[in-house]
């Protein structure tokens, strides 16, 4: 792989958002806020609508599948971008919250590098989620 004649490095800041195509988008919006506590921050006067949505303090884009898609049913580990990590203040309480909503979990409780906590599971259309609590922040 060829370097850049310039070491100097591209300014990134941090992630804007990440995004999700849906094809029942509507609906998929309703779970992630009923279940994920997510708020609609934008949505297009276009129909199908896309969203913006705030989890904490990133955002998600929310839009519409071309008419007469499916989910894609991608295994956890196939090649690409694969879950969602949403960080939580208190793991045992949100893993409530989930559990009283049904989703499909694709692992127990895990226990990860430096004391955290996490679980994955999918949203409706089989998105892949986790939830993680650290008891310190990586950053």
């Amino acid at each position: 792989m060829k370097t850049p004649d310039s070491a100097r490095p591209m300014p990134i800041t941090g992630i804007e958002h990440a995004a999700i195509i849906a094809v029942q988008t509507e609906e998929l919006v309703a779970w992630y806020q009923r279940v994920l506590g997510a708020t609609i921050v934008w949505a297009s006067d276009k129909v199908p609508r896309a969203y913006f949505l705030r989890l904490g303090n990133d955002l998600i884009e929310m839009g519409p599948a071309p008419a007469g898609s499916s989910p894609a049913r991608l295994s956890a580990d196939a090649p690409g971008l694969r879950h969602l990590a949403f960080t939580v203040s208190d793991f045992d309480a949100a893993v409530a919250v989930l559990r009283e909503h049904g989703p499909t979990f694709t692992t127990e409780e895990l226990s990860a590098a430096r004391g955290a906590r996490t679980i994955f599971f999918l949203d409706p259309e089989g998105n892949h989620l986790q939830l993680i609590w650290r008891p310190e922040a990586v950053r």
